[in-house]
């Protein structure tokens, strides 16, 4: 509802937010909690849980790895298409 009421008021608001984004965090614009969130769980386990998770953990890690990557570069392409745009 409150995205709706946004794009109502004003369209172009989320173009903005993603440029003052990119202003702000320079290259790397996702949340590194975003990124490291499969590693998380392991403060509240113990070492063989820990141990028994990792293989997993490292792959789900290179998989989320990869879509950031792709994530940040949309975002930044997209960044530069607005301030060329405008």
């Amino acid at each position: 509802m409150l995205i709706r009421l946004r794009n109502q008021a004003d369209p172009i608001w989320i173009d903005r937010l993603i440029q003052a984004r990119v202003a702000q965090k320079g290259w790397w614009i996702i949340p590194k909690e975003l990124l490291l969130r499969r590693f998380q769980s392991f403060r509240y386990v113990g070492l063989l849980k820990k141990l028994l998770l990792l293989p997993v953990s490292i792959l789900a890690f290179g998989a989320d790895l990869i879509v950031c990557i792709q994530v940040n570069s949309n975002l930044h392409q997209r960044s530069q298409h607005l301030v060329s745009k405008a």
